[in-house]
């Protein structure tokens, strides 16, 4: 069994999308590495900080002296600053270099984005019920007006068919009546009859 600590963090914080890492200002400026190291060493590690915080998982970098001598900024200098350069950082079980203040913030912009992602598909669950709601509301909007339109047209046929001038009512022209204007029925070509209310 590895007398290693386990990862600092998950193998799923994933923050590469993340530009900006928080830097605790007075936690570095009154730390070890800032009061006791050289110019080339402070940088080294200022910027594996950087490069860990795009790693996956956020927070650590590999074990590879060629790489580190990359991403340090040191180049051919590596041996130099290595010492100070890799000063927080831990191997853990996983065989990387984990810098327990990076996981740290890691950790804290990590629980945010899993907090912004539930709030995302939250808001994303309640628009498409309420655009499911609106869509059915359309089709019943849509299927009453069918309804509706159907039911006129029925009504207009039954009338068409049932409605007949008054000679043909009759079956007779209206005689000794006095026409008033032309019939207000359909095709009908006899003259309107005055009524005694006009």
């Amino acid at each position: 069994m590895s007398d290693l600590p386990a990862p600092f963090v998950p193998a799923t914080v994933d923050l590469r999308n993340f530009r900006f890492m928080p830097l605790d200002v007075l936690r570095l400026r009154d730390s070890e590495l800032a009061s006791i190291t050289t110019g080339d060493q402070f940088k080294a590690a200022v910027m594996l900080w950087c490069a860990a915080w795009h790693q996956i998982p956020a927070g650590s970098v590999p074990n590879d002296e060629r790489w580190l001598a990359q991403h340090s900024g040191a180049g051919t200098q590596w041996a130099e600053v290595r010492s100070e350069a890799l000063r927080g950082f831990v191997q853990c079980s996983d065989g990387r270099l984990y810098h327990e203040v990076v996981c740290e913030k890691a950790m804290e912009s990590w629980q945010y984005k899993l907090a912004q992602r539930a709030r995302t598909q939250r808001a994303t669950e309640a628009r498409t019920q309420r655009n499911d709601q609106r869509n059915v509301e359309t089709q019943r909007n849509v299927e009453r007006n069918e309804a509706n339109s159907q039911r006129n047209d029925q009504r207009d046929e039954k009338l068409s068919t049932t409605l007949r001038s008054p000679i043909e009512l009759n079956g007779t022209e209206l005689i000794g009546q006095k026409t008033y204007g032309n019939c207000a029925f359909q095709n009908c070509k006899a003259k309107g009859i005055k009524s005694r209310a006009t």
